[in-house]
């Protein structure tokens, strides 16, 4: 993602990224700011450098204890990460649309969602070589 816009007041409201209403979602912006949430419970990070010039790799897992939000170059090389505890709970299936960019001025080039949390050596082998996972680009 590489956001190029920011709104005064933008607060992250879930129509900003990437979201499945009801469930998680992952929104950044121009001020270096990256949040990722789970539900309600939201972790984020801070002072990304270059974010409206570089492109970064943004990592939402949840493993049943912890909500964690990987922020990495396109060399896999991590910049900063935080997480939140957050146990014993599932991931909502809801019925509710997948929204991808709503409302979000900036770039996404791929994405990709698994059905299991991702270690990050899991994450930093996708962002090496996506091909080893299903992958779909938008162009």
């Amino acid at each position: 993602m590489r956001p190029q816009s920011y709104t005064e007041g933008d607060d992250f409201s879930s129509n900003i990224g990437i979201t499945k209403f009801d469930s998680y979602g992952i929104y950044t912006n121009i001020n270096g700011i990256a949040v990722g949430s789970k539900y309600n419970v939201a972790v984020n990070v801070t002072n990304i450098p270059n974010i409206a010039s570089e492109w970064h790799h943004f990592s939402l897992t949840y493993d049943g204890k912890n909500i964690i939000l990987y922020v990495h170059d396109t060399e896999g090389n991590l910049i900063k990460s935080n997480q939140k505890p957050y146990p014993n709970h599932l991931i909502n299936e809801t019925s509710s649309d997948l929204y991808i960019g709503r409302l979000y001025s900036g770039y996404i080039d791929e994405i990709a969602i698994y059905d299991e949390a991702l270690s990050e050596e899991q994450i930093k082998d996708h962002i090496i070589d996506p091909g080893i996972f299903k992958w779909y680009l938008f162009n």
